[in-house]
């Protein structure tokens, strides 16, 4: 069945139901099928895990994909490609990499695989900015649950968040560190400390760049 899911993503939901979608994205999920074990053997306990968060950007994703290539020793890794959407294109571009092993899991909590109900959109919820008293007065399903600047949730953005933690626990369920390879603070001069780390806590706005 999964193979016959070739439509483009725009048409991939109007051309198969989402209990379709949902039943091919278990069966990839179990499967866990590693590619290229054959050719660079299999898995030991000390090879190097690159986990790569995927959504709609494939020309974002052409050009990790093109710079792993280029990579001294990526033959030794393993890339796993956590998706949140289904789409033939991305698949295609992720099945097309043979320079290492891969492998594919897909977020099963997705708002393609829930359109109309949580963690998806849902006409019962609040909309993001109305006020906790109009929420309250209208009924809405999430009134008692807004944010601590008093907006409602978006699923569109909970989806990251919501994935991201999934696909940590999906891979790694030793606590092993996690490192990042990027920061958003401008104020960082990569050209002076490319050789150094920093151990620092977790913030969720500064360290979701670049994961290994």
């Amino acid at each position: 069945m999964v193979s016959n899911l070739s439509k483009p993503s725009e048409e991939v939901l109007t051309q198969f139901s989402v209990n379709q979608l949902k039943r091919a994205i278990d069966e990839i999920n179990q499967r866990q099928e590693v590619h290229h074990l054959k050719t660079f053997g299999p898995l030991l306990d000390n090879d190097l895990v690159v986990i790569i968060q995927v959504h709609n950007r494939s020309d974002y994703l052409l050009s990790l994909i093109e710079s792993f290539a280029k990579t001294k020793h990526i033959e030794e890794v393993l890339l796993v490609f956590s998706h949140d959407l289904f789409d033939p294109k991305i698949n295609s571009m992720v099945t097309s990499i043979t320079f290492c092993k891969t492998i594919q899991i897909f977020y099963p909590k997705s708002l393609q695989l829930n359109p109309n109900s949580f963690p998806g959109d849902s006409a019962e919820d609040c909309p993001r900015d109305v006020t906790v008293k109009e929420a309250l007065r209208i009924g809405c399903k999430n009134r008692f649950n807004s944010d601590s600047y008093g907006h409602f949730r978006e699923a569109k953005f909970t989806q990251t968040k919501h994935h991201f933690w999934w696909k940590v626990n999906a891979v790694n369920d030793d606590k092993s560190k996690v490192i990042t390879l990027g920061s958003y603070v401008r104020s960082v001069e990569f050209n002076k400390n490319a050789d150094k780390i920093e151990r620092s806590r977790w913030i969720s706005s500064r360290h979701n760049m670049a994961f290994i």
